[in-house]
């Protein structure tokens, strides 16, 4: 018999995944990289079509700057000021290539040009 998937199984993969991908970005195999990159963008669309984006919340306080950095992408428009100060954080810290990902993220949100998996389809 399979479990149903919920919420809480999105939020799991989404924590993995997001790891995951910081660190395949770090060694640069954006083969596995991409991958990743699928699972995050269908939990973080599963989260938001069921109503449980709140759910990454506490992971912007994760150590992991792969979850941090995810979770304050997937919140920037809900939690727009704690999500820029992690961002800024991680722009401004020594965390190798992630400061760049956050530095484009801050750019292309002020610019108004972020776009969001639930505005992708």
């Amino acid at each position: 018999m399979h479990k149903k998937y919920n919420s809480n199984d999105a939020l799991s993969n989404f924590i993995q995944n997001a790891s995951k991908h910081a660190n395949a970005t770090e060694t640069g195999d954006y083969k596995a990289g991409n991958k990743y990159y699928n699972v995050i963008v269908k939990s973080i669309n599963y989260l938001y079509r069921h109503d449980t984006l709140y759910l990454l919340f506490p992971c912007l306080e994760d150590p992991d700057i792969g979850v941090r950095m995810w979770s304050a992408y997937a919140l920037l428009s809900i939690k727009e000021k704690e999500c820029r100060h992690i961002l800024e954080e991680i722009r401004d810290g020594d965390n190798g290539i992630h400061c760049v990902t956050a530095e484009y993220t801050l750019k292309e949100w002020e610019k108004g040009n972020l776009t969001f998996p639930w505005d992708w389809d």
